[in-house]
């Protein structure tokens, strides 16, 4: 479970105060959600920067924000009647801009996987939403509770792995998207070396072989005397 805290304005003060001691809060408020979503956000950075080291924070949270996030289907699950937080269920909502969706596909092609982002993110329990091509859902269990003042709002996430592993990983591979095309780029460069390489070096063997058969070696040819055509020498010369 991930916590998160938000210090809202006296604006939103109304909001909470007048409703009793225990300033209870719907699942379904403001200020209560946009907790909830700097919490999702600040999570995704985390997971961003500990998957790779190479992103900057700037480049995180721009990236981050193009991703437009929202939550739908909101409804109360459990009401504590001990406390003021209450627990909700709804569905994050992903909508995701053509540009930046191009970029994942090209990036997840780049690195050898035949996913599409629908497939990717269906990995992580999302869904493609019934009501836009660009959006993607999964269900997220969360509770809010006001402080006693009413300043304060705290929430929690009840098993945020997927929905925040799901944003994270998609933008890495969209953030490192050029280094993932450099890099085959250059493997494909030094694979080209090598078979370059290897293709000369049959080349100058093939040359080579060809030029032996055209031009075969020729052995110095060696005088043998037959038996008929030695003759003595002196020192072969017996004295009688």
């Amino acid at each position: 479970m991930i916590k998160g805290l938000l210090y809202i304005s006296a604006v939103g003060l109304f909001l909470l105060s007048g409703c009793g001691s225990k300033n209870k809060i719907a699942c379904s408020d403001e200020n209560g959600l946009l907790v909830l979503k700097n919490l999702v956000t600040e999570a995704t950075e985390k997971q961003l920067r500990s998957e790779n080291s190479n992103l900057t924070l700037s480049s995180i949270r721009a990236t981050i924000a193009k991703i437009g996030m929202s939550f739908e289907d909101i409804r109360t699950s459990k009401n504590d009647p001990n406390s003021n937080k209450v627990f909700c269920e709804s569905k994050l909502t992903l909508s995701i801009p053509t540009g930046l969706l191009s970029d994942i596909q090209v990036a997840l092609e780049e690195s050898g996987q035949n996913d599409n982002i629908e497939k990717f993110l269906t990995s992580f329990n999302y869904k493609k939403s019934a009501t836009a091509a660009n959006k993607y859902q999964i269900d997220l269990v969360y509770n809010l509770q006001p402080t006693d003042d009413g300043k304060q709002i705290y929430s929690e996430i009840e098993d945020s792995i997927n929905a925040v592993a799901g944003i994270s990983s998609m933008l890495n591979y969209a953030l490192s998207k050029n280094i993932i095309i450099n890099q085959n780029l250059e493997e494909k460069r030094a694979k080209e070396e090598i078979e370059n390489q290897e293709a000369a070096y049959h080349r100058s063997e093939w040359q080579q072989q060809s030029f032996d058969e055209m031009n075969p070696v020729q052995l110095p040819e060696t005088n043998v005397s037959s038996p008929d055509e030695i003759r003595p020498t002196d020192e072969m010369s017996v004295v009688q």
